[in-house]
């Protein structure tokens, strides 16, 4: 629940319909070697992805629009004794439908994918023990996992506070479990052009594939749960606004040790940004920038433990603060 710029149905003459296709691809890799030193750290990369995106206008006020795509990665990782090779393919599609009706705007939608994956290779007996001293275990995942979820949300009214009520619903093949998370989000006035956005929901997704080991890992795991809030600020009209952000979720990566003996902190991160709309003659032009994770806070997403279990290590995230701006362009 995200503050959105700009109305999705405002559309110029000659952008009835869309069509847009992409193909990226890329990679990066370290060197290769035969025998492995403790210690010795290579790896390799490859990722692929194709995509194709539809939308068209179905009725005044009504856009429907439809994505698929697939995308493949590949990755080798060799540290001392520790050598795992992961590959994953992916095929997912969305499809939606949104439209106002009087001052309220409604959508609705259905998504779903298919995941396949594989890892093969050996891995420390123990943890982070590279040299191999505690012994070596083979690390093996096949895994097939389909997913497929729908979701509805209406927003407006006639008051000053801008209401957004939705609800989503996910069926996870491998966990056989049904689930079905509600959101709600408030849009306050602040005076003049601010606005406040407070926003609650659940949200569910599919266990990691690499927890499925055949020696040492899971059969079935429940789907993961988080819930959320959100305090945003929002300055400016709906096409040239400023807004921010700082989310708040329940740290629910695993942990090493006893089972939920320990649970990460609270996750928190400030991300600024901006986005101005505006056409190139016909054309619709969105021009965006901002800056992600502004204090540079590391957030701890989970914990090592030395070999004997006396030592305990948190994990922090590898998301600097980072810049970006760019540009689309509709067709």
């Amino acid at each position: 629940m995200k503050p959105r710029h700009g109305h999705p149905l405002r559309r110029g003459p000659g952008d009835a319909r869309r069509h847009r296709v992409a193909d990226r691809h890329g990679g990066d890799g370290g060197g290769r070697t035969g025998r492995r030193r403790a210690g010795f750290l290579t790896s390799t990369t490859a990722n692929r992805l194709h995509s194709a995106r539809w939308e068209r206008a179905v009725a005044p006020n009504w856009l429907a629009a439809a994505t698929v795509g697939w995308n493949g990665y590949a990755r080798r990782t060799g540290a001392g004794v520790l050598d795992v090779e992961v590959r994953d393919r992916r095929v997912s599609w969305r499809a939606d439908v949104s439209g106002g009706a009087g001052r309220w705007l409604l959508r609705a939608g259905a998504d779903g994918g298919l995941t396949r994956t594989t890892a093969a290779g050996f891995v420390p007996t123990r943890g982070r023990d590279f040299t191999g001293v505690g012994g070596v275990s083979d690390f093996d995942v096949a895994l097939d996992d389909r997913r497929v979820g729908a979701y509805a949300e209406i927003e407006g009214g006639a008051g000053a506070v801008v209401p957004n009520l939705g609800v989503r619903l996910d069926r996870f093949a491998l966990a056989a479990e049904t689930t079905a998370d509600p959101r709600l989000s408030l849009l306050v006035p602040a005076g003049g052009a601010q606005r406040v956005r407070v926003a609650w929901g659940l949200y569910h997704q599919a266990p990691p594939p690499l927890y499925y080991d055949r020696h040492r890992g899971a059969a079935r795991l429940p789907p993961m749960r988080a819930a959320h809030w959100v305090v945003g600020y929002e300055y400016g009209a709906d096409d040239d606004s400023f807004a921010v952000r700082r989310p708040r979720g329940a740290g629910l990566e695993p942990v090493f040790g006893p089972i939920n003996s320990q649970r990460a902190p609270r996750y928190e991160r400030l991300d600024l940004s901006v986005d101005v709309v505006t056409e190139v003659g016909r054309a619709p032009v969105v021009l965006f920038g901002g800056v992600t994770n502004v204090l540079d806070r590391y957030n701890v997403l989970a914990y090592a433990w030395s070999p004997d279990y006396r030592e305990r290590r948190p994990v922090t995230s590898a998301t600097p603060r980072a810049i970006y701006a760019g540009f689309s362009v509709g067709l």
